[in-house]
């Protein structure tokens, strides 16, 4: 996987812009709210493009299973050396075996 610097705070602010997702939420009338700390870096080095992969698919997967009218927040947050990205909505969640079973490569 290749590094580069990239501005991270703008990849993380324009998820609303996913277009597929986009209008997925929009027909269902999901709220999309992204909050980024304020000690959160303009700039960091990392693979872009899989970051938005992983952004596209945690999105994707939050508009799929959040009922209409609910909510779906994207928080970044960060300490000394690391950064701390959740997804959040009011979907009906998933059970510790549902987690384990998703976490495994190529698990649904």
């Amino acid at each position: 996987s290749w590094r580069f610097e990239f501005r991270f705070r703008r990849r993380i602010g324009r998820c609303g812009e996913f277009r597929e997702q986009r209008q997925r939420s929009e027909r269902r009338r999901l709220g999309l709210v992204v909050a980024i700390a304020d000690d959160v870096p303009h700039t960091v080095q990392g693979d872009s493009t899989r970051l938005r992969q992983i952004l596209l698919n945690l999105l994707s997967n939050a508009v799929k299973f959040t009922p209409e009218g609910g909510r779906i927040i994207v928080e970044v947050e960060s300490d000394a050396h690391q950064l701390f990205l959740t997804v959040n909505d009011t979907g009906i969640g998933m059970t510790p075996e549902e987690i384990a079973v998703a976490l495994t490569p190529f698990g649904q």
